[in-house]
This record gives C-alpha cells, sequence and structure tokens, in this order.
C-alpha cells in the first residue's frame, strides 16, 4: 500500500522548528552554551540548549544535567560542589553565576567548573584522554 501523501503529525510541535539559517527573516533561537573549563576551545561544548524559557534555560535542569555528566556531583558536600563560571578558571566569586531569583540561565556560553579538581590542566587532562 502507497500512501500519495503523507500523514499530518498527530501532536504539533510546541515550537516552530529551529533554524541557523543567516536570512533576517528568520529568527535564530539563543542558545545556552556549557563547556569544559580545561578542553581547547576548539572542541563542541559538553551541553548545549535550546533558550526557550525567557530567554534562557531553568537553571536546575542545566545544573543537574551537567552533574549526571560529573557523576551525580550534587550529591557532594556544598563546598566542593561544581558551578558554572563566565571563565575557564574562576578566581574571583564574582566569575560564578549563580541562580537567580527567576531561576533562569540566560542564554550564553558558560564553563562547568569542578572545585574537586581544580589543578587539571589540559595537557594532562587531553593525554591521559588520548591513552
Amino acid at each position: 500500500m502507497q500512501l500519495k501523501e503523507p500523514l499530518p503529525p498527530s501532536v504539533k510541535p510546541p515550537y516552530p522548528p529551529h533554524t541557523v539559517v543567516d536570512n533576517p527573516q528568520y529568527k535564530a533561537t539563543p542558545v545556552v552554551k556549557i563547556y569544559h573549563p580545561v578542553y581547547p576551545s576548539k572542541y563542541k561544548p559538553l551541553a548545549q540548549f535550546l533558550a526557550l524559557d525567557d530567554g534562557g534555560i531553568d537553571y536546575d535542569l542545566a545544573y543537574y544535567a551537567c552533574c549526571l555528566l560529573l557523576d551525580n556531583a550534587w550529591t557532594r558536600a556544598e563546598a566542593k560542589r561544581p558551578y558554572f563560571s563566565l571563565t575557564p578558571v574562576p578566581k574571583l566569586a564574582a566569575d560564578r553565576v549563580a541562580r537567580g531569583p527567576d531561576g533562569i540561565l540566560p542564554a550564553g556560553d558558560y564553563y562547568f567548573y569542578d572545585p574537586e579538581h581544580p589543578d587539571l590542566d589540559s595537557k594532562s587532562l587531553l593525554s591521559n584522554a588520548m591513552g
């Protein structure tokens, strides 16, 4: 049996399809990108989320998703828990990105910093990963 026309979707998508076309008539969806702090910039992000919640993503969703990549790191003591940072090597408290009152992590680039491994550098990390 052959169908002449494709069947319409049974459920309408909640958002229009995402586009990356550089055309003024299309509007690209903002993105939240989470990078590993010691990987070189040529590497893709560890996680990437469409910023569909008021120009960002739910902070807790992004945080716990990244904690899963660090072996359930949210179960650690408060001082040893990882956090989002604006810089690869956070030196100031201002570099940390705390959960705002609205609970939204705004679109942009962030690093997920793990205080249990502050002395890792990219050469030792990559040489261990390459075998």
